[in-house]
């Protein structure tokens, strides 16, 4: 199984909870995650955790996304919240979600 995981780098201060659309409890740690996956009868056989700057270009591609939607689409009844979410979304990321959220993709097979 191939799964894709947002982790903890570090352990969030608790605004940081809001200011990145998530909540307590929904990720955890490395090691906690690949205690997750342990709990569910798998294995973690291989994985490839993002760097700082490939996951600045993930989330960049979509704040890009939302700006070109938003530009093409300014009087569309879903533009104010579409641009209150992109607004959101990167100073979350700019805030919190660059220095304590992590993101890797896990191989796993059944233990």
């Amino acid at each position: 199984m191939l799964l894709g995981e947002p982790f903890w780098k570090e352990q969030p201060p608790p605004e940081a909870y809001e200011a990145l659309g998530c909540e307590p409890g929904e990720f955890t740690s490395l090691v906690g995650t690949m205690d997750r996956f342990e709990a569910a009868g798998m294995q973690l056989v291989e994985m490839v955790i993002a760097d700082e700057n490939s996951w600045d270009r993930y989330i960049g591609a979509q704040w890009w996304t939302l700006a070109e939607w938003l530009e093409t689409h300014p009087g569309d009844e879903d533009a104010p919240l579409v641009r209150h979410f992109l607004d959101h979304a990167r100073r979350g990321h700019l805030e919190y979600g660059r220095r304590c959220l992590g993101w890797g993709l896990f191989v796993l097979r059944p233990a």
